[in-house]
């Protein structure tokens, strides 16, 4: 079995929700773990590549390119709906340096655990723009 790394670099603000709703809001839940750091769920990674795999599918069909297949997609991502996997599997992705911040919130936890929350730090990876107040 082969294994790769995958780095994903965001060259903007990005939202990876947590896929859960409140009707009809927004899904604007920020996926962390349970030390309070952001991830992006293996589910996630692996449900945008099927997708992109399936529209080059649907480009290289247009185009009578017979790259690869239907089937071929379904055996490496799975089938949407079944309960096997297929062949492809994916890890969570986390933030660089996340041993040393995992780490650092044990330690803070452990050592100032009277002022020190790790239910506080993800306030710490969300964008609240600036206001005007007057």
């Amino acid at each position: 079995m082969s294994s790769f790394n995958l780095n994903i670099g965001l060259l903007s603000d990005t939202l990876i929700g947590s896929g859960e709703g409140w009707g009809a809001t927004i899904d604007s839940d920020i996926v962390f773990d349970k030390y309070g750091l952001p991830y992006i769920p293996a589910k996630r990674i692996k449900g945008c590549l099927r997708e992109s795999a399936v529209e080059v599918l649907e480009i290289f069909e247009k185009a009578s390119i017979g790259f690869v297949s239907q089937k071929e997609i379904d055996s490496l991502f799975g089938e949407i709906g079944q309960t096997e996997s297929g062949e492809l599997s994916f890890s969570n992705a986390y933030i660089e340096d996340y041993a040393l911040n995992k780490q650092w919130v044990e330690w803070l936890e452990d050592k100032h655990r009277s002022i020190f929350f790790k239910r506080h730090c993800p306030q710490y990876f969300h964008f609240y723009p600036a206001t005007d107040s007057y």
